[in-house]
């Protein structure tokens, strides 16, 4: 894979789920490049295809904004897993309020929660928020 940008701009890209208590590597997909018809978004295919199969009841998985979707913490409630990550800002689900760290203060944060997941957006910084998503928990409490 090429990325213009980066010092080494050559490189392959390999997939990873690994267990963040024994930082062991269980599940690898190396990314071969687009595939024509692919009716999945990429992130939810990849999870389904290095997690989803692997894990077992009761498993929480963390993942970056590429990878978290509202439709894959849906499937993962159905086999009893949860997800925790941030969602990048052009997903449908988010509330509106959410977006706009503009009229926050930093280090506010807005809550919203249905029956089985909720959304965080949480101002670090002047003009920026961050939405964290997540199926794991439920209340406002800090931990």
């Amino acid at each position: 894979m090429f990325i213009k940008s980066r010092l080494v701009k050559y490189g392959i890209k390999v997939w990873v789920a690994a267990d963040a208590k024994n930082f062991y590597a269980y599940n690898m997909q190396v990314y071969t490049g687009k595939t024509d018809g692919a009716r999945e978004k990429q992130g939810l295919r990849v999870v389904k295809g290095t997690v989803c199969h692997t894990c077992g009841t009761g498993t929480g998985v963390n993942a970056n904004n590429f990878l978290t979707s509202c439709e894959l913490a849906n499937l993962f409630l159905t086999r009893n897993m949860t997800l925790v990550g941030t969602l990048r800002a052009n997903e449908p689900e988010i509330p509106a309020l959410f977006l706009s760290g503009k009229q926050k203060e930093v280090s506010s944060s807005v809550f919203c929660f249905t029956s089985d997941l909720t959304q965080v957006s949480h101002v670090p910084a002047r003009n920026k928020a961050v939405i964290l998503h997540s199926s794991q928990h439920h209340d406002d409490r800090h931990g």
